[in-house]
């Protein structure tokens, strides 16, 4: 089996060097092994999923959100009526205004 150092693993995974080094220590990349003060990494070993985020949908750059669009809502203009927006607002309809 093959072995990176965790410089080459930083520059593969697009971290840190010290970055790499957490993760070893908290045992979040498999199958690395440490020797003295330098760790060994698996040659082809994924990069750990970054655990500030829950979910893998959250770490994609521009996600769309799929079917769950946000709600549509009805535009008026900028003076409208403030009995019309408590009507809508009781019947839990949404009005954005145009600034």
């Amino acid at each position: 089996m093959t072995y990176m150092t965790v410089q080459q693993a930083a520059e593969a995974w697009g971290l840190s060097v010290r970055q790499v080094q957490v993760y070893c220590n908290q045992g979040r990349v498999p199958g690395a092994q440490k020797f003295g003060i330098a760790w060994q990494i698996p040659a082809g070993t994924p990069k750990p999923v970054d655990a500030r985020y829950k979910t893998a949908r959250t770490q994609r750059e521009n996600s769309s959100l799929g079917d769950h669009s946000l709600p549509q809502c009805q535009v008026v203009n900028s003076k409208f009526d403030i009995k019309m927006f408590e009507a809508n607002f009781l019947t839990n309809k949404l009005i954005c205004p145009i600034i």
